[in-house]
């Protein structure tokens, strides 16, 4: 949906992608869930909204998408647009992407290591979605799991359509191609066919992504140490053949 809405010209349009980019995000949002869900802190308002997303265009999926009443408070008016999916396999794509990300070891042990980004960021997924899904990373792949974030992904729909009226508000499909959602927002069909990402693999690539990166940070702070070990090594060796 992003590159869609980029596309029509909505360059500034916040995604996940944007708190990768900008690291510093991290923090805020950590804050804005804390004080959402946790009831640490005070609850975000205009002002709050305008330091991270006042130059924002459009916002889509995670980070933002926990937070549409108080948004919605914010930017009276703003447009809403939802993009529901059959829920069963909205659930699979979550299982072996987000779910599996935020579960997997290798992530987990490397942000133990790389403290700067990584391990900022692991931390911040899993809170997000224990958050807006109520039940341990454990439980994830039970069918409890499954169950509760099916039953939490219909009732956030439902609550949006609540919030919005339906002259403000577009039910789109991204199968219905540049039409429904040119005409919703004002702006003219763009000659290029609509854009049909993988999410599925590009969530791969980045994460693929995300691994080098906190490895390559790891060996360039670790690499003088090394050194000193390897310096020492050489150094006690030589002290035992005298």
């Amino acid at each position: 949906m992003r590159v869609a809405l980029k596309k029509l010209g909505f360059e500034d349009t916040y995604h996940m992608d944007n708190v990768i980019e900008n690291p510093s995000d991290i923090d805020f949002w950590t804050r804005a869930y804390k004080a959402k869900f946790c009831g640490e802190g005070k609850p975000f308002g205009r002002e709050e909204w305008d330091q991270l997303l006042g130059h924002c265009q459009a916002v889509c999926d995670v980070p933002t998408a926990a937070f549409i009443p108080e948004l919605l408070a914010a930017y009276p008016d703003a447009l809403l647009i939802l993009t529901p999916r059959d829920a069963t396999a909205w659930y699979a794509s979550c299982r072996s992407t987000i779910q599996a990300a935020v579960t997997a070891p290798t992530l987990r042990y490397l942000s133990y290591l790389e403290t700067g980004f990584l391990g900022r960021f692991i931390p911040l997924l899993e809170l997000i979605f224990v958050s807006v899904f109520p039940c341990p990373p454990s439980s994830w792949p039970t069918p409890e799991g499954e169950r509760i974030w099916i039953e939490h992904y219909n009732r956030g729909h439902e609550e949006a359509r609540a919030l919005v009226p339906e002259s403000k508000r577009l039910e789109f499909r991204l199968q219905q191609g540049w039409g429904p959602l040119c005409e919703f927002l004002g702006v003219e069909v763009p000659c290029e066919e609509f854009p049909h990402v993988n999410e599925g693999k590009n969530f791969g690539r980045k994460i693929a992504l995300l691994k080098t990166m906190a490895i390559e940070r790891i060996a360039k702070r670790w690499a003088p140490f090394v050194g000193l070990l390897a310096v020492g090594a050489v150094v006690w060796g030589r002290s035992l053949r005298r």
